[in-house]
């Protein structure tokens, strides 16, 4: 029996068939910017059943945006705590923590899509090849265990843990 394809992964799956359409990954470059965003409603609507429903909308806009940028024809594999964590060199007080501090800080969805938006270019700046289907049902569904699973694969899981994954402590 075939297993039903999630909507994150459908979705995900889109943007990398389309990945050589040039005018459809354009119109959502410009969905993660309220100046911008009504030009990527034509392709964001087959997606969001309420385009005034800024709690269905803006994960989508914001991982459409971030996925049509990077330029790759690939979904990633790294959880979103592992991906900023490699940003950064494994030092104890680096500039990785105070990100994800203010991450976490987030009280909702509306406002985790707004902040998240540098880090993910960030994250794509350095090469890191970040799961974005998996990032897309974070910020869907954001809440206190996504904080929690965020912290812990960010201590827990940097490029060390990435080599040896037997090193994990708990």
């Amino acid at each position: 029996m075939e297993e039903k394809q999630s909507q994150e992964s459908h979705f995900i799956d889109c943007l990398i068939s389309h990945n050589n359409d040039r005018g459809y990954l354009a119109k959502w470059k410009h969905a993660d910017n309220p100046n911008t965003s009504y030009m990527a409603w034509e392709v964001l609507t087959p997606w969001c059943e309420d385009l005034s429903n800024p709690y269905a909308r803006e994960p989508l806009a914001t991982i459409g945006a971030a996925f049509a940028k990077r330029n790759k024809d690939y979904n990633g594999k790294l959880s979103f705590g592992k991906a900023l964590a490699n940003c950064y060199s494994n030092e104890d007080n680096n500039p990785g923590i105070a990100k994800l501090r203010r991450l976490l800080a987030c009280s909702d969805t509306i406002e985790i899509c707004n902040v998240i938006k540098p880090v993910l270019r960030l994250i794509d700046s350095k090469g890191i090849d970040l799961d974005y289907e998996k990032l897309l049902k974070n910020l869907k569904w954001f809440n206190e265990k996504v904080k929690l699973n965020w912290a812990q694969d960010f201590f827990n899981g940097g490029r060390k843990n990435d080599i040896n994954p037997d090193s994990n402590t708990n």
